[in-house]
């Protein structure tokens, strides 16, 4: 007679990968092609790619939550250049929406996130 498998002794498995498909893969951009535009120009390269990004992150979520998936890693580079000047206030327009899309998060999985091109020890 086969036992069945414990599932509280399961392991507690997430999303943590390199996507294969454009469900799930986020968008970016390079400075050099950033710079080809003007400011105002810039501004609407990167709406459109953090607006872009914060659906797909919905779209990683929800397929976490449907396929059980308790962890998400999110990737570090969501939001290119939120951290100077050209992207700074574009993500700040965005605080509602990546609010309700960390609500859904904190009430479904855990999330963290990685640090790009970097080897730890």
């Amino acid at each position: 007679m086969s036992k069945q498998p414990d599932r509280s002794t399961q392991p507690k498995l997430g999303l943590a990968c390199i996507t294969s498909t454009e469900e799930v893969r986020h968008g970016t951009i390079t400075r050099e092609r950033l710079s080809q535009f003007s400011c105002s120009e810039q501004e609407r390269v990167l709406r459109e790619l953090y607006r872009a990004n914060i659906e797909r992150l919905n779209r990683a979520l929800d397929f976490c939550a449907a396929n059980g998936l308790r962890l998400y890693r999110l990737t570090s580079g969501l939001f290119p250049f939120a951290d100077d000047r050209a992207g700074e206030d574009v993500l700040a327009s965005f605080s509602d929406e990546l609010r309700r899309a960390r609500h859904l998060a904190c009430a479904r999985l855990a999330a963290c996130s990685h640090i790009e091109r970097a080897i730890l020890f």
